[in-house]
């Protein structure tokens, strides 16, 4: 009797060890960002259209993105974006603090044309902290989504 208890005992402990273990190494708490881990890095399609970071306006609240139409298309993009934030060598998306799905202005960005976009995330995100970033947007050639690309661009927050 004195040895089936501590048999279930041990048992009990050895799983408790298990799951705690289990957890520190699958679970986003380390990051230190609320990550969406069931999304894992979204493919960059064309670095055609580059987008870059507006010197001196990078801060834990937000940005100045410049986006660079390098190609010979029109393409039309909304005002929506995306965070990612880099954990172990791979990209994961920020989850954001609320629902952002109201409707958004989809400006035109011609062929050979530099635009400027004010981006304010703190509403959204919350203010990031330090880490490994990047800011991703979707452009299209058409409102109906058919020819769509995906670039980034790269930051850190210190």
């Amino acid at each position: 009797m004195k040895n089936k208890t501590i048999f279930i005992i041990t048992g009990f402990i050895l799983v408790i060890i298990i799951c705690i273990v289990f957890m520190k190494y699958n679970n986003s708490d380390d990051a230190p960002v609320k990550l969406n881990m069931d999304i894992k890095e979204k493919k960059v399609t064309s670095y055609l259209i580059k987008l870059s970071i507006k010197k001196g306006t990078l801060t834990n609240k937000g940005l100045t993105l410049v986006i660079n139409n390098d190609t010979k298309r029109k393409y039309h993009y909304c005002s929506h974006y995306n965070i990612e934030y880099k954990k172990n060598g791979r990209w994961y998306e920020v989850v954001a603090n609320i629902d952002d799905s109201s409707e958004s202005i989809c400006p035109i960005i011609q062929s050979g044309e530099i635009q400027e976009q004010v981006i304010d995330w703190e509403k959204l995100y919350g203010i990031l902290p330090k880490g490994y970033y990047r800011i991703g947007k979707t452009f299209g050639t058409d409102i109906y989504g058919t020819k769509n690309i995906y670039t980034v661009a790269y930051f850190e927050i210190k």
